[in-house]
């Protein structure tokens, strides 16, 4: 009986994966990007888009987009460009780790934090401009940046 109650539970769990959301439970969509809402801020937490050059909106269904979240665009190998826009103050941890692509980010010039591993595994960044309102550089950010040279 216990067998038969199991495999009916997993079954049930199997059904409820199927039909959940992709998103997560607070994520919200604009376009092709996924966001949290955090103190009527914009957090952007990815992108469905996969494309050469990313520009990151000022805003999302007008809110601010002043944060990049952990992870958000991690392993994205399509990614060459980035434009940053200047109401980015965070950049995640791991937040473009392992992009091997990623040539080129342009730093907003009021950005705050750069958290740990940001930009590891980024191979193909030649130079990268931190602006003088950074008040926290992650350990490693630039971690395996073999052609960075600025």
């Amino acid at each position: 009986m216990k067998k038969i109650q199991l495999i009916g539970v997993s079954v049930l769990l199997l059904l409820l994966m199927a039909v959940a959301p992709a998103l997560g439970a607070d994520e919200l969509q604009s376009g092709s990007f996924t966001y949290l809402l955090v103190d009527g801020n914009a957090k952007i937490t990815g992108c469905t888009n996969k494309t050469a050059t990313l520009e990151i909106p000022a805003e999302l269904d007008g809110y601010p987009v002043t944060a990049l979240a952990d992870g958000c665009f991690k392993g994205d190998n399509t990614l060459v460009t980035v434009t940053c826009p200047d109401s980015v103050k965070v950049i995640g941890c791991s937040a473009f780790d392992g992009c091997g692509n990623l040539e080129s980010v342009t730093i907003p010039v009021k950005l705050t934090t750069i958290g740990m591993y940001a930009f590891k595994g980024c191979y193909s960044l030649k130079d990268i401009e931190l602006p003088q309102t950074l008040e926290l550089l992650g350990r490693n950010s630039f971690e395996e940046c073999r052609a960075l040279e600025s």
